[in-house]
């Protein structure tokens, strides 16, 4: 009776050491993911960024052409 008692205790132990390992795993897994999703997210505002001012470039390119159009229209 006690040696059905301890292969109990064992079995169970066991099984929470691997949901635990199983736990730590995909906690892991969540943080790398959570990182790498922050990270893209910065690079999506600095594209973002980026592209504003180059939109501001162009507006700003297209004005002095043309104020300046007449110039070399001659």
């Amino acid at each position: 009776m006690l040696q059905w008692a301890r292969n109990i205790y064992r079995r169970t132990k066991n099984i929470y050491k691997r949901t635990k390992n199983i736990y730590k795993r995909t906690g892991n897994i969540y943080k790398r993911t959570e990182n790498i999703y922050k990270r893209t997210e910065n690079i999506y505002k600095r594209t973002g960024n980026i592209y504003k001012k180059t939109e501001n470039i162009y507006k700003r390119t297209g004005k002095i052409y043309k104020r300046t159009e007449h110039i070399y229209k001659w």
